[in-house]
């Protein structure tokens, strides 16, 4: 659907240059429409969605866009947006929140509130909100009291719900439960008061902003990375394996196919490394990872430095360069206390029931290549983050549980429950897969060598709700002990994967083959330059030059030319 009068020309007066076409769907699935130029910069039509939206909290949202190859990109605001497309107009981009704020009850504006409400009813709805059943439901009445005020016999009969796609797995009794609260619990509500109230408990949640990245270990295991405003978080099976807080990580790096993590914390260090499916997929992690912590971790934009990653960082053309090009997130909320403007009004877009029967029918399959189909109720965690699709983009995990170690494994208490939920399927999951060893390797420059963490904890529930998925001996040891574990508790692993090593003899290797060429060139130029040039003389006139010409380079050059023919 359109919004009336949505399609307008963003173009200075008196530009007679090529325009192109850009379709922004946003939030609650309306679309904007304008023209853009050949030169236009990404920030250009950020501004121009938001201020459409009438947002001034505009540092929490991005566009995204999918490319040919179905890998996800965020829209770079100082980059030109159509080189970064890579194909043909019109461009169809998605506006989406791309920093989960720490407190989003405490954004500023009523109408940034609304828009962080839209995208995480779309987390429920794709299954990256994992929580208990009693959560879940509580956050189905918040949406239904938002959309239809208070329960009312004569408008509400019996299996309205039913009417809202609103869960990823949703069963007859989880509908059930959202109608009795919505009865009985929400009752008295206004719509803001509805979605703020929603905001406080989804705030809660352990995977408050999720949006895994699917990475493998070195033993290639199947695991989840993701960042939080308080650091980088790690899932294996349906446990929250690992944590990093932001001020113990020291940089991103990748190379290839392979991501690495450095962190320094009490006094030791670590390299994780990670391998993804494609060189695009590791990029766009490095390129999320680089921006969260720069967002979340810094005090002011200006403190954040070039990053470089490949031969870039040994100071070569080739590699990636990216610099953060934003407001950190202290920053955006010094400046949203000063805004001082009255509010505007909050224009809400209701769901439309009747769209409900396509999406049970046939799955909403979305602009970024997501897809929410249907599959078997009692999944572990492990099993709903695997059917998420691989080109995820990185969006923060919530932390609920903080200790004073860098690396932390956190253990919850979880009972079984009726009701299974789990993320949109992509790919079916395998037993094998679910076995493998629970170790995150780690190689450490400690003198004890190479450790590794155990994995510890559970991800209570699926809003989903399952069972804990089954442990192996090692780490039912670790829960039973219900301690978290830090750097210092880490095991004894096998080898790390020598990726990190073999990038930096690649690099050592090139360098080397780049100053012999260049020295080669050189000698070639002052043996053979037609030119005269007073340099080039003096080294001519000396006897070292008259020697070295004598004995080696002509007759290298005759034995040469005799070869060749030349």
């Amino acid at each position: 659907m359109f919004r009336f009068g949505s399609r307008v020309s963003v173009l200075p007066r008196g530009r007679s240059d090529v325009r192109y076409q850009c379709t922004v769907r946003l939030l609650d699935d309306t679309e904007i429409q304008c023209d853009i130029q050949k030169d236009s910069k990404g920030q250009f039509l950020i501004d121009h969605v938001c201020g459409n939206l009438n947002l001034l909290e505009k540092d929490y949202f991005g566009l995204r866009f999918v490319d040919a190859e179905k890998q996800r990109h965020w829209l770079d605001p100082i980059k030109n947006v159509c080189k970064q497309m890579k194909s043909n107009p019109p461009f169809l981009l998605c506006f989406r929140v791309k920093f989960y704020p720490p407190e989003p009850s405490k954004l500023h504006e009523e109408i940034t509130r609304y828009e962080l409400f839209l995208q995480l009813k779309r987390d429920l709805l794709h299954g990256r909100l994992l929580c208990s059943t009693e959560d879940a439901a509580h956050l189905g009445a918040y949406i239904i009291q938002a959309e239809l005020g208070d329960y009312d016999q004569d408008d509400h009969p019996q299996g309205y719900v039913s009417e809202f796609k609103l869960f990823a797995k949703q069963s007859a009794k989880l509908e059930q439960k959202v109608a009795e609260l919505h009865r009985d619990h929400t009752r008295g509500q206004a719509p803001a008061e509805a979605e703020l109230n929603f905001l406080r408990k989804v705030k809660e949640l352990e995977t408050y902003g999720l949006d895994p990245h699917p990475v493998k270990d070195v033993l290639g295991s199947q695991m989840y990375l993701g960042f939080t405003h308080q650091g980088v978080v790690i899932f294996q099976g349906n446990k929250k394996t690992h944590f990093f807080k932001w001020k113990d990580v020291q940089k991103f790096t990748y190379d290839s196919k392979s991501f690495h993590i450095y962190i320094v914390a009490n006094e030791k260090k670590q390299i994780y490394d990670f391998r993804c499916t494609t060189p695009a997929a590791v990029k766009h992690l490095w390129k999320c990872a680089v921006e969260n912590h720069a967002f979340f971790s810094f005090e002011k934009s200006s403190d954040v430095t070039l990053q470089r990653s490949g031969l870039a960082r040994l100071g070569f053309l080739r590699g990636s360069r990216f610099r953060f090009s934003g407001r950190t997130e202290k920053e955006v909320s010094a400046e949203s206390g000063k805004i001082s403007r009255q509010e505007p009004q909050v224009v809400r877009s209701p769901t439309k029931p009747e769209l409900v029967a396509k999406k049970k029918k046939a799955g909403e399959e979305e602009e970024e290549g997501e897809t929410s189909e249907s599959s078997p109720l009692n999944e572990t965690f492990h099993d709903a983050l695997k059917e998420l699709q691989p080109i995820g983009t990185s969006t923060p995990i919530k932390s609920l549980q903080l200790n004073a170690n860098s690396l932390t494994t956190t253990h919850k208490d979880s009972s079984p429950s009726p009701v299974a939920y789990s993320p949109c399927v992509s790919e079916p999951t395998t037993p094998e897969e679910t076995s493998k060893n629970q170790n995150l390797l780690a190689k450490e420059s400690l003198p004890n060598g190479h450790h590794s963490s155990n994995c510890g904890g559970t991800v209570t529930g699926v809003l989903g709700l399952g069972q804990p998925a089954r442990a192996t001996e090692a780490t039912e040891c670790a829960l039973s002990s219900g301690k978290s574990q830090g750097p210092e508790d880490l095991q004894p692993a096998c080898a790390l994967r020598p990726s990190a090593a073999a990038a930096v003899w690649k690099a050592v290797l090139s360098a080397v083959v780049f100053f012999t060429l260049l020295l080669a060139a050189l000698l070639l130029l002052v043996l053979e330059a037609p030119f005269h040039h007073s340099a080039i003389s003096q080294i001519r006139a000396t006897p070292e030059f008259h020697q070295f010409n004598a004995e080696y380079y002509q007759p290298f050059k005759d034995w040469f030319g005799s070869v060749f023919y030349l």
